[in-house]
């Protein structure tokens, strides 16, 4: 296993498309420099950066059909209907725009908050260096930071560095819990990378509940976070034995966890 570049992984920009760029040149209040650069949300991979938008954004009526343009930071995203359910997004979605300038913004603020969090001396001091993240939530200038960037997106990094507080921060912002079962680089959750350097402060910011939810969730050569902790440890147990002791206490925790909700089942 080798470490991941928190800048990697991000989507690409282009220049839209000749039908794309129609619907969005008709947005009602909103001009383009000619054919706008940028990216096109997708229901399959945005669902809830749309949904934010649909949720928190201005609403104004399309001049041309029966069509709505909410506006969010810059990201645009147009329905047929005024305000759709989200389990009907398929059905009344007809595009979403993330203009280059957003999402080029989005992307220097994400690599200033990881170099601050590295340079943070304090637990409060990396809290302060995320207020941006944890005021406007998981949808973060277009990108999705539950699995943006996809090789190490904001809660794995956090994991894999030891950030106790920083997990149990932005597990209560809004959508941060609900994409705790992401798989990134390597197919690693967050409990592979506490896992992985014997971060037992972590396990307790995660809580059981959500521990229990991602015990069973193997990365992509079949390693459960407890089988990872082992081989860790035996790795290091002749280089950084103390470091091997913090995997190998992990490991026993998971175990007991994993044993105990067997006995649940079994009940």
């Amino acid at each position: 296993h080798t470490p991941f570049n928190a800048m990697a992984g991000f989507p690409d920009v282009r220049e839209i498309g000749t039908e794309e760029w129609e619907t969005l040149s008709q947005i009602s209040g909103t001009t383009f420099g000619g054919r706008p650069v940028g990216r096109t949300l997708q229901v399959s991979s945005d669902a809830f950066v749309i949904a934010q938008v649909l949720r928190r954004g201005n609403i104004s009526r399309m001049e041309n059909g029966p069509r709505w343009c909410h506006e969010l930071d810059n990201v645009v995203v147009v329905t047929t209907v005024e305000n759709p359910a989200e389990d009907e997004l398929n059905q009344h979605f007809v595009t979403g725009f993330v203009p280059a300038g957003t999402q080029q913004q989005g992307m220097r603020k994400y690599k200033a908050m990881i170099a601050g969090l590295e340079h943070a001396l304090e637990p409060d001091d990396r809290l302060k260096v995320l207020d941006e993240v944890l005021t406007k939530g998981r949808a973060f200038y277009g990108l999705d930071l539950a699995c943006i960037p996809t090789d190490m997106p904001l809660l794995q990094h956090c994991a894999k560095m030891g950030y106790a507080e920083c997990i149990e921060a932005l597990l209560s912002t809004p959508g941060f819990a609900q994409g705790l079962g992401h798989r990134c680089k390597h197919r690693f959750t967050v409990l592979h990378f506490v896992a992985w350097q014997g971060h037992d402060n972590v396990l307790e910011a995660l809580g059981e509940s959500n521990i229990r939810n991602l015990l069973d969730i193997s990365n992509e050569l079949g390693e459960l976070p407890e089988t990872a902790a082992i081989i860790r440890a035996a790795e290091l147990r002749l280089e950084k034995p103390d470091m091997a002791k913090k995997c190998e206490e992990v490991a026993v925790h998971l175990h007991r966890l994993r044993i105990g909700a067997l006995g649940e089942v079994a009940l």
